[in-house]
């Protein structure tokens, strides 16, 4: 549908689909998103032709199929859904009561109904052979017999092959002889029904989502359309991600790697592979390209630099070139790692006065400096790696905040991620000035940004802190105390705090001399370095020690988020990263390692401990006080606690609400100052009250257990719809998550 619509209308797919979703909201065609092709045995297809009758473009074409015998029942196509049937019009309707682009689709489906209806074309194929002085030529041309289809179906036609009826034999004269000239030309931009059938020649997309796909390149600006919004041209930046990917050996522009997946998701639904299967080979095959597309990372910036000019400013690499082409700011300035004489000099290039960088007039090289800035020296400090000096930089538009920088690895990166290396971004544990925390381990998924994790780092203070690493961007942080004087994240995770869906590591730390009382009790271990005495290992977001001690300030999102409600989910990299670590051969505690065995291993159950049966958590914290949360009906899980933020009459108050990410919400509700009033149910499958939840069950008369039974067997859920044509009615579905039957009902009939 979405190919012949885009070709023929001149609309774009996604137009298209919203018109047709609009046209079967409204009723008139049947759904939309389906690649069904094939009609089942059975259906009434000459009761939808009868609704046509009495059309008024198409009803007459319709009595002669109906009257007239030229009914033919559609063939049978390739695909099968097995959930809708093909696309089709469910009801008759005035062309005329729809706005343009809804008429044109509603026109369109219509008619390719009754052509599908309708007999085929028939015709005879006609080959000419003619032969003039000693030349001879041929041509090919149809003779139709009977237009059929084609009189109601007029996408499509076949007067450009038709030829005058000829007998063997027949004698004519030519009324004209011209030789045309012509030369190759390049082909022409794609059309969207142009890019549609390519994608469905590769087995890309279907009728539901190709709309998704291609609206994704336009809004991610990889492409643009031209000529009145007809046709596709790459941008620079879709050109560049396309030439890297080749340039690194990996056809990830071409459509085989996504064409693998769908097939895999079709076998899925045949029967044929499982989701697990699935989901670990694509995850293997994805590790792989990916860690590959990292460590050749450097391709992105050359081909990248190439189309938007972002380049490395060429320095000059001889004696002669720097004397020309730049002026001396100052000499002496700090000492090379190559040769050790302390000759640096600081130059300004006379091209560009923004260029700046140290040159060296023994060894004849240059190393680049950050743009608009000016450098000090810092003295009797040196870089561990190169052994060049390390200079601060003051930025002209940040003098306050200067940063230093290694002359060496700020252009040659021991780090092969970076293009360009300071100080702050360097992980050498060698280096007090190296705060980098590219190396360091994961303590938690950042809960204010919810897009990166917080890592352990070092200041050039000596002070430890456990950071967002999308600094500046996110300035989330928690800085340990002045008197921790070592800090190492450790495999154990806090049982507290740690659920499947965030994993939150503890720490190892080591206090300076009588920091702690007396009888804290303070552990030993053995590491790579030999012996560590003294050190205290605990969580740092809720050691009630820490926090007694050393008032620890928390982020906001940690310190209000109540125990056991979800946090963000950790992106499956830093997961997987964190598994990997977790299984390396490294021991921790036993219940840590129960606790990691139950959330990487699915098919390992956990021993749970029996949830209280009153709808409260029921979870002591580390000061006695009891957390009374209420428990959501829809997954027995403790329910997290919001607050109203639109300016209405409730703005302020807060409530319960199901702790379960967005899509997998039981819809739970219920206001805190209403929470003492509150019954809970006594299991899954009872009834909510009412003034609480949203989600309310009700049982179904007539029924031996007077509930609504789902598919397989366990009391259905009731809920209420809020979509706008459906708004306040009833259904049931299954309640489980997980092995869910798809169970679905309406409860009025």
């Amino acid at each position: 549908m979405t190919d012949g619509i885009c070709r023929w209308l001149r609309i774009t797919s996604e137009e298209a689909m919203a018109a047709a979703e609009s046209l079967y909201n409204k009723g008139l065609l049947s759904y939309p998103r389906t690649e069904t092709d094939s009609f089942k045995e059975g259906t009434d297809l000459t009761a939808l032709l009868t609704l046509h009758l009495t059309h008024d473009t198409w009803g007459g074409y319709v009595g002669q199929l109906l009257h007239h015998a030229k009914y033919e029942h559609p063939r049978t196509g390739k695909h099968d859904d097995h959930a809708h049937p093909p696309i089709h019009p469910t009801k008759s309707v005035a062309l005329t009561s729809l706005h343009d682009k809804e008429r044109k689709v509603y026109e369109f489906v219509t008619l390719h109904f009754l052509a599908c209806c309708s007999m085929d074309a028939k015709g005879h194929q006609t080959t000419v052979h003619m032969q003039m002085a000693d030349e001879r030529f041929s041509a090919s041309g149809l003779m139709i017999l009977a237009r059929n289809y084609l009189d109601i179906y007029r996408f499509e036609s076949w007067s450009n092959s038709v030829i005058p009826v000829y007998d063997k034999g027949d004698v004519f004269v030519p009324t004209a002889l011209t030789l045309q000239a012509g030369e190759t030309a390049p082909p022409p931009l794609l059309t969207e029904s142009d890019l549609i059938a390519k994608m469905d020649m590769h087995g890309i997309g279907t009728d539901a989502t190709i709309a998704e796909h291609i609206n994704t390149i336009l809004k991610r600006e990889y492409s643009i359309k031209v000529n009145n919004n007809t046709q596709f041209k790459p941008t620079d930046l879709g050109l560049a991600l396309v030439q890297s990917y080749d340039k690194m050996g990996y056809q990830l522009a071409k459509p085989d790697l996504r064409a693998a997946m769908e097939r895999d998701c079709t076998a899925i639904s045949q029967g044929q592979k499982t989701m697990d299967q699935v989901i670990r080979s694509c995850m293997t095959q994805m590790r792989t390209i990916f860690e590959s597309v990292v460590s050749k990372s450097n391709i992105l910036d050359e081909t990248f630099g190439h189309y938007f000019g972002i380049h490395r400013t060429a320095h000059p690499h001889n004696n002669s070139d720097i004397a020309q082409s730049s002026q001396v700011m100052a000499s002496q300035v700090s000492r090379c790692g190559t040769c050790g004489t302390s000759n640096m000099e600081w130059r300004k290039s006379l091209d560009d006065p923004s260029t700046l960088f140290l040159s060296c007039p023994r060894c004849m090289k240059s190393y680049g400096l950050p743009m608009h800035s000016s450098v000090v020296a810092m003295a009797n400090t040196f870089c561990p790696l190169c052994q060049f000096q390390v200079v601060e930089i003051h930025r002209v538009t940040n003098p306050q905040h200067p940063y230093p920088v290694c002359p060496h690895c700020f252009n040659h990166p021991p780090n092969p991620r970076l293009q360009e290396m300071a100080c702050f971004s360097c992980a050498a544990p060698a280096c007090a000035l190296a705060t980098g925390a590219q190396d360091q381990c994961v303590v938690q998924f950042c809960p204010c940004c919810r897009s990166h994790p917080m890592k352990l780092k070092r200041t050039k203070n000596a002070k430890f802190t456990v950071g967002c690493v999308d600094y500046p961007a996110c300035t989330t942080s928690v800085w340990l105390p002045s008197a921790v004087k070592v800090a190492v994240v450790t495999t154990a995770l806090c049982p507290a705090c740690s659920n499947v869906h965030q994993m939150i590591y503890k720490l190892r730390l080591r206090f300076a001399p009588g920091a702690l009382p007396p009888d804290v009790h303070q552990g030993t271990s053995n590491d790579d370095n030999g012996e560590v005495d003294g050190f205290y290992e605990a969580c740092l977001f809720c050691d009630p020690l820490l926090q007694q001690l050393f008032a620890i300030r928390l982020p906001l999102s940690s310190t209000s988020r109540l125990p056991g409600t979800p946090a963000a989910a950790m992106p499956r990299p830093q997961i997987d990263q964190s598994y990997a670590r977790m299984t390396a051969g490294r021991t921790s505690a036993n219940n840590n390692n129960e606790y990691m065995q139950s959330i990487t291993n699915p098919g390992k159950k956990r021993t749970r401990t029996p949830k209280p049966t009153n709808g409260a958590s029921g979870r002591n914290d580390d000061d006695g006080r009891r957390s009374d949360v209420p428990m959501c009906p829809g997954h027995q899980a403790a329910c997290a606690t919001r607050e109203v933020r639109k300016d209405n009459e409730n703005k302020g108050r807060k409530f319960y609400c199901c702790s379960y990410p967005q899509g997998e919400q039981c819809e739970f509700f219920l206001w805190v100052d209403a929470a003492d009033t509150y019954t809970a149910p006594a299991s899954s499958s009872s009834s909510s009250s009412g003034a609480a939840s949203r989600s309310k069950k009700k049982p179904k008369a007539g029924a031996a257990s007077n509930q609504v039974t789902c598919t397989c067997g366990a009391p259905a859920l009731e809920l209420t719809s809020r979509t706008a044509n459906n708004n306040g009615r009833v259904f049931y579905k299954c309640a489980k998550q997980a092995d869910n039957c798809n169970f679905f009902e309406w409860a009025d009939p």
